[in-house]
């Protein structure tokens, strides 16, 4: 070849590293589409598969999680930051978006939907930007075309949003919890992988690019933090990176950079010991042991696979076996399954390094809620939320291994994955919509277990089908003697049908079983009001307080219980305690103006009138009138 040939040859490698430099250091998502094309089209499909969820009930930890939970009703509970334990356990962030919705919204569920969906979007695009960091690092970056990138992050986008197992974690509300975790640790993840880009992007060294670096590190944690006060999930962010930057990143020999992965570890180990030396290894149950909770999961795995592959006959509440023998035949049979998907991800690390990134997605964003740590679900769908981000990333790169030759057929089958996912998740919101339907479908799944049966008589009582629900709770103790939310429910539909000797005698066996239930004396305490036997009442409303000290509901009771026995000033005091824990109590409004009155405070009562015209409400004109005769307004 002669010299002027191979100098020409030279300048045109030159000039296509450039151009490829400057397409993946330009482009956003690295993708030949415009960007705000697949943006949009990812909203369009996720928009239209959750369409119809604006109206989807609240379902059962919605009740006490939000509609009973005193602490959301008030936003001044939320201007005083929390201690690091109680951010995490009290789920700071997830109650502060609950309290603003509440503030907003009241109990209208629409708007809580659109917060949860806005949630799933959002999420769906961080896992498409999560996606195109990683097929633009040194080790993938010469793999893909700019084509396939652009068909890659649009089957995993698309795979995420479209799929029927995230609907637990959307349309039910109280999982927003879940999706908002995942939210603040995909933001993490990617904000640390741009860091970490930037600076083995030029081995310059200037201020400016540390200080963009440092930046970039500060809101990654600062994210990673935020997550924590939804769900513990986020706690397994280190270990991720920690795998990222084994597969991802290498130093200049092209090799794992050991002295960020060495510290990285270091600091993971202790954070994790100083964790369990300060709030030890949790358990929420001690019905279940930890090495049979750990058989239980080894099983439920692989129900997730399944699920993610094949997702028909979901479940909202799975009576799934306890497994405590590691001899079982169907543990060995998952158990085989399990490690030789990690087996597959340890050989071709090297090799496939999406493959392996994948597979130990899955399994370390389950770690916390599938492993050691009993917890009473040992199955929910939601759980599987944030890890269907790597099997979505392992469809796609499995996708990619097969060859050009077979395009029309792997995208067929593909395209017909995700139009039968949108399918079913557009059928499945259906089911949301009508709760009976749900409950009704999650009892045929699970003959043997009373909750479901139990949530649909409960559903019949808040539609005032009293006999339906009566129905339901007496199959319900039929089954299990001692299911005393049952017998509580009874009580409440005996009251609905004032029969309220009876109600009280089944608020009576609620009380025998479960003696700690707050709800159980309020319940119980509203039955004898109604028959005006106030001073049991009394008894039975303080000792829900003394159980439950935040109790709003009990508080109200109580100050229309002294009301009633013309203790005014004591009804004065809860009534505006029951205010503070929910200032949107309006009915409370009006016994307190009617007992200023009765004690003489004529401002005070005007004070009170004032606020429910403030609110849009008619106040009591008897009142008024009285009002006008002893004071002016």
């Amino acid at each position: 070849m002669s010299k002027s040939r191979e100098l020409k040859n030279n300048i045109k490698k030159v000039n296509k590293d450039k151009t490829l430099h400057v397409k993946n250091e330009k482009d956003f998502l690295v993708l030949n589409l415009p960007n705000w094309i697949l943006i949009l089209a990812v909203i369009a499909v996720g928009v239209i598969l959750y369409s119809n969820t604006f109206k989807v009930p609240f379902y059962y930890d919605d009740y006490d999680s939000i509609v009973g939970d005193p602490l959301i009703k008030n936003l001044d509970n939320f201007f005083r930051f929390p201690s690091f334990y109680d951010f995490i356990h009290a789920r700071y962030l997830s109650s502060l978006t609950f309290a603003l919705n509440f503030h907003f919204d009241g109990i209208n569920v629409t708007g809580y939907h659109i917060v949860n969906i806005a949630i799933h979007l959002v999420n769906s695009l961080l896992v498409m930007m999560l996606t195109s960091l990683t097929l633009n690092t040194s080790k993938l970056r010469e793999i893909f075309s700019n084509k396939d990138k652009t068909a890659f992050i649009l089957i995993v986008g698309l795979i995420f949003i479209s799929h029927p197992v995230q609907t637990q974690a959307v349309t039910y509300v109280i999982q927003r919890m879940t999706s908002l975790a995942t939210m603040c640790y995909l933001a993490s993840l990617c904000i640390y992988i741009k860091a970490r880009s930037i600076y083995l992007s030029s081995p310059v060294k200037s201020t400016k690019k540390y200080l963009k670096v440092t930046i970039l590190f500060i809101f990654s944690i600062i994210s990673a933090f935020m997550g924590m006060g939804s769900k513990q999930i986020v706690l397994t962010i280190p270990a991720t990176i920690i795998i990222y930057e084994i597969l991802f990143f290498r130093n200049k020999e092209k090799r794992i950079n050991w002295k960020v992965v060495l510290p990285l570890i270091s600091i993971f180990i202790i954070f994790v010991i100083i964790a369990i030396l300060i709030f030890g290894l949790p358990s929420e149950t001690d019905e279940i042991s930890r090495k049979d909770y750990l058989l239980t999961q080894i099983n439920v795995l692989v129900t997730y696979l399944r699920l993610f592959l094949i997702p028909i006959n979901q479940n909202l509440d799975y009576d799934f076996p306890i497994y405590q023998s590691l001899l079982d035949v169907k543990t060995i049979g998952c158990l085989l399954l399990l490690t030789s998907l990690i087996a597959v991800s340890i050989k071709f690390w090297k090799k496939y390094p999406l493959i392996s990134f994948s597979i130990l997605w899955f399994f370390i964003t389950l770690s916390i809620e599938s492993s050691i740590i009993p917890i009473r679900d040992v199955i929910v769908e939601h759980r599987l939320y944030l890890p269907l981000f790597g099997l979505s990333l392992l469809i796609a790169s499995l996708v990619f291994m097969i060859p050009r030759r077979y395009n029309v057929l792997k995208f067929s089958i593909l395209a017909v994955f995700i139009l039968s996912c949108s399918v079913l998740t557009y059928l499945r919101n259906e089911l949301w919509n009508d709760p009976i339907a749900m409950w009704t479908d999650s009892m045929n799944k699970s003959p043997n277990k009373v909750r479901p049966e139990f949530f649909r008589g409960y559903v019949y009582l808040q539609k005032n089908e009293v006999d339906m629900a009566i129905l339901d709770f007496k199959n319900v103790i039929a089954k299990d003697k001692n299911y005393y939310r049952a017998y509580d429910n009874l009580g409440i539909a005996y009251q609905e049908k004032k029969d309220f000797q009876t109600a009280i005698q089944y608020m009576n066996e609620a009380i025998r079983i479960k003696p700690e239930s707050p709800y159980a004396y309020n319940n119980r305490a509203s039955a004898y009001i109604y028959i005006k036997d106030y001073e049991k009442a009394l008894v039975d409303l303080n000792k829900a307080i003394e159980l439950q000290g935040n109790y709003t509901d009990a508080f109200y009771n109580l100050g229309y219980v002294h009301y009633f026995m013309h203790n005014y000033e004591e009804a004065i005091k809860k009534f505006s305690i029951a205010l503070v824990f929910n200032p949107t109590y309006t009915q409370a409004h009006y016994y307190l103006a009617s007992s200023f009155y009765n004690i003489g405070k004529y401002k005070e009562a005007w004070d009170q009138i004032n606020i429910i015209k403030t609110k849009g409400l008619e106040p009591d004109m008897k009142l008024v009138n009285k009002l006008k005769n002893k004071s002016p307004q």
